[in-house]
């Protein structure tokens, strides 16, 4: 029943009337400064990473908590080379019908892929990095002061110097 109102709740948000009164009343997370950077050189110079918010995972691994109605500040990373057979996603707070059937709808490897060999993009990072999206309270802290300054951590010392966000 619960995952049922869940979501029919999801569904209810892509109702474009539904969606501009939520937003009229929605507070988004103000950033102290600007997080945005000029790249050093040009893009085929340059080493990237693709990050999502749409909570896709190994499929042996345990997926994102989805009883929490904060969220799960926690995330996951897998190989950029993963075959798509082995992830799966876990996110149930927006409509994930089309990302099930093709993940390339969140997590456009493919096409990343295809830059990269046509030399239009320097290098790509070794790990692909996930988050669910949708947090607040207690969950939002955790990924703000724990799980994103760890992954900020892991791709600088990887060299990365461009994310690419997809969020869900």
């Amino acid at each position: 029943m619960k995952y049922l109102v869940q979501s029919l709740l999801t569904r209810l948000f892509m109702i474009p009337w539904v969606q501009r009164r939520w937003s009229r009343s929605f507070i988004a997370l103000q950033p102290d400064r600007r997080p945005f950077v000029l790249p050093a050189h040009p893009l085929a110079q340059t080493k990237i990473a693709l990050l999502t918010t749409g909570g896709v995972h190994l499929a042996h691994e345990p997926g994102f908590d989805m009883e929490n109605p904060q969220g799960d500040g926690s995330f996951r990373s897998f190989p950029w080379e993963t075959d798509r057979e082995a992830l799966t996603l876990t996110h149930k707070y927006y409509d994930s019908r089309a990302a099930q059937k093709d993940l390339g709808v969140i997590l456009p490897i493919r096409p990343l892929q295809a830059a990269l060999e046509q030399g239009k993009i320097g290098r790509a990072g070794s790990k692909v990095y996930s988050f669910m999206g949708h947090l607040s309270g207690e969950q939002l802290e955790r990924a703000l002061k724990s799980s994103v300054p760890q992954v900020i951590r892991e791709l600088k010392a990887e060299g990365v110097e461009v994310c690419f966000l997809t969020p869900a």
